[in-house]
């Protein structure tokens, strides 16, 4: 079999010689490379410059439904397959786990280690096949030749009997791009008012007045009497009709397959392709911050239809990735009916105005994502005033030049915030809004530093709860506290610092507070806006760190939690720090972090090692604490009382002559005795 990319044509489909149901030859990517061009209309392609990476795509969309790589000694296939089934099978088969680099939910990762039977492996591939081939353009041309002779359609009738009746506007780019105008009749669409398209659609003036009229339609000063001849979409398209693929017509939707809903309401979803640009030999640190990206898209509410990852000595500074690549990309915007692409690093005012010209939809860099999730989640005035202020300096940023880009935008994911309005105003109304919130900031700092020390009263000891995001911080200043705040499995699912108390095994009471927390690449706009957040961390007496044990980059993500924090100027600290998630499989046993006082292991949702945190936080405070031995007299009782608050007691004994007492106080409340 002869490898193609995809500058070349693929003319045959040569199968292996020998049993292609023999286990062995299917821990081979020849073998699933074979099967997988066994099917209609598919080729080889290697879109990455990289020899371990092969794809077989669907030439109907250019899609890839196989994925075929190397990684730790075995072939691996990514397949697509309907989430219910992929939940049953990554039960069954050890060696199938969520899709590498890809959405976890609807693709899987099948390891060819022999485990996986052969049959199970050809049906995986198949169903990738048919739910890549089965594409939203293919069923609006079938739902268009059902449209009788006699009558019209409308956008929005085509696109939900094609199964999404928010795809009107695929609608109307397929009328432009009939591949078999001989059979699929699109001249019979109209718009909602019954307006004919274009001259230039149908292949000039009046084409498609002269086709309707012969099919018998009256068309009056361009328009069509939907009343007369307007068709309803009452024709029940369902699979084994003669019509491949499922549709669905508007009374028709109440029976509808579970699997088939939840198929229709993911593609309500905005959909994109993320692109990234390394400029290192070795590819994997960019996929990785990819796999990322596309969690950061998950949390907007979007979906990741594919990746790719440019390789450049440096970042293209007029496309970003390239003038061949960006064309490259417009044909796979085009073929996925994608809304947009999102990349990967934050880009230029030149490189937002240049693509969005280029690719003609929605372009988004990983800032904006940011931005857009964290002026969705937050809660409070503070959080709300920080998000816009950071989101007015990005765009203050960037406006010039960037009308035509920023208009392109419309709604959605990249759009939350300040508003339209703001993004048209000149820089000097936002100038002034900038300045208004940096006032409004200033005067929460003011109050959030008075609440600060009336909490503290300049004795109790506070620790702050840093970390990557979606570490598991919540989770354990709820297992710590029972303070029952938001915890998912989600990036940034809480922005709102909350503080609460927690109570050591001694008695000693501590402030803990949950943080925001950080990611690769957080962009400065944030720090900056949320500086006065984050610096609750510079007033603790402790730093309890939480690093995931189960992630692929787990030095990576240490690394930039201490880059944040000295950033910010928080530095000097004792640190604690918790690799957390023990009870997930592919946890780091041999994790270690040389910048802190003690690290081990725990799982804040099980509650393993919860009892050696208490431990090492008593500790830490230990030996910031003096040694109290003392009477005090009755009239002095309020003074002991203290002790009691903010100390650690060892002994009490009620004497004759007062209150014999032995604790463990903090060094500001020594001197005050």
């Amino acid at each position: 079999m002869k490898m193609k990319t995809n500058n070349e044509n693929y003319e045959t489909n040569e199968p292996l010689n020998g049993n292609e149901s023999d286990v062995s030859l299917w821990t081979k990517r020849e073998t699933a490379l074979s099967f997988g061009l066994s099917f209609p209309e598919t080729y080889l392609d290697a879109p990455f410059h990289d020899d371990n990476w092969q794809l077989v795509r669907y030439r109907g969309n250019n899609k890839a439904f196989l994925w075929t790589y190397e990684m730790e000694g075995f072939i691996c296939l990514n397949v697509k397959m309907d989430p219910d089934k992929a939940y049953y099978i990554r039960r069954t088969y050890a060696s199938v786990k969520p899709g590498y680099h890809q959405n976890k939910e609807h693709w899987s990762t099948v390891v060819l280690d022999g485990t996986v039977p052969v049959d199970e492996i050809k049906n995986m591939i198949a169903e990738s096949y048919e739910l890549i081939s089965d594409s939203p353009t293919k069923r609006i041309y079938e739902a268009v030749k059902k449209i009788p002779k006699g009558k019209v359609a409308t956008y929005k009738t085509i696109a939900s009997a094609a199964g999404d009746p928010k795809m009107a506007r695929a609608v109307g780019n397929a009328l432009h791009k009939n591949p078999d105008p001989d059979n699929i009749p699109c001249y019979r669409v109209v718009n909602s008012k019954g307006r004919l398209a274009e001259a230039f659609v149908f292949g000039g003036s009046n084409m498609q007045e002269k086709l309707l009229k012969a099919d018998g339609i009256e068309v009056k000063d361009d328009h069509v009497d939907l009343e007369k001849y307007g068709w309803d979409g009452e024709v029940k398209m369902v699979p084994g009709d003669g019509v491949e693929g499922p549709f669905f017509s508007k009374w028709a939707l109440d029976s509808v397959p579970r699997d088939q809903t939840k198929q229709r309401a993911c593609k309500k979803m905005e959909r994109f392709l993320l692109a990234a640009v390394s400029t290192e030999q070795d590819t994997k640190k960019a996929w990785r911050s990819l796999v990322e990206l596309e969690e950061l898209l998950e949390t907007a509410g979007g979906v990741a239809e594919d990746s790719f990852v440019q390789n450049l000595s440096a970042p293209n500074p007029a496309t970003y990735v390239g003038s061949g690549k960006a064309k490259e990309l417009k044909a796979l915007i085009d073929a996925y009916e994608a809304d947009g692409i999102i990349c990967d690093d934050e880009l230029t005012p030149v490189q937002l105005k240049n693509l969005s010209e280029m690719l003609d939809c929605k372009v988004i860099d990983r800032t904006m994502l940011i931005l857009d999730i964290f002026a969705s989640h937050a809660l409070t005035r503070e959080g709300k005033i920080q998000v816009e202020l950071a989101q007015l300096k990005y765009r203050f940023s960037h406006l010039r030049g960037i009308g035509k880009a920023m208009s392109r935008l419309g709604g959605g994911i990249g759009t939350r915030g300040p508003g339209e309005t703001k993004l048209e105003t000149d820089k000097r109304s936002i100038n002034r809004r900038i300045a208004k919130l940096n006032r409004d900031i200033k005067e929460l700092e003011q109050s959030r530093s008075t609440s600060r020390k009336g909490r503290i009263g300049g004795v109790r000891r506070t620790a702050a709860i840093v970390g990557y995001t979606n570490a598991g911080k919540s989770t354990i200043l709820n297992r710590l506290t029972d303070a029952d705040v938001l915890a998912e499995d989600k990036l940034f699912a809480t922005l709102d610092p909350t503080t609460r108390v927690c109570v050591l095994p001694g008695g000693e009471e501590v402030f803990l507070t949950d943080t925001v927390g950080f990611i690769h690449k957080l962009p400065h706009q944030l720090i900056d806006a949320f500086r006065s957040t984050l610096e609750e961390a510079k007033y603790a007496d402790i730093l309890i760190h939480v690093v995931d044990s189960t992630g692929e980059d787990v030095d990576l993500h240490m690394k930039t939690v201490y880059a944040t924090l000295d950033e910010l100027g928080i530095s000097g600290k004792p640190v604690i720090t918790v690799f957390n998630k023990c009870d997930l499989p592919g946890s780091d046993n041999a994790l270690r972090d040389g910048r802190a006082e003690q690290s081990f292991r725990i799982s804040a949702k099980t509650g393993e090692g919860i009892d050696r945190l208490y431990d090492a936080v008593d500790k830490v405070l230990r030996e910031q604490r003096i040694y109290l031995e003392r009477t005090f007299s009755y009239n002095d009782a309020a003074k002991a009382g203290l002790v009691r608050k903010y100390g650690q007691l060892i002994s009490e004994e009620y004497r004759e002559d007062g209150i014999y007492i032995c604790a463990y106080v903090p060094k500001e409340l020594g001197g005050k005795l």
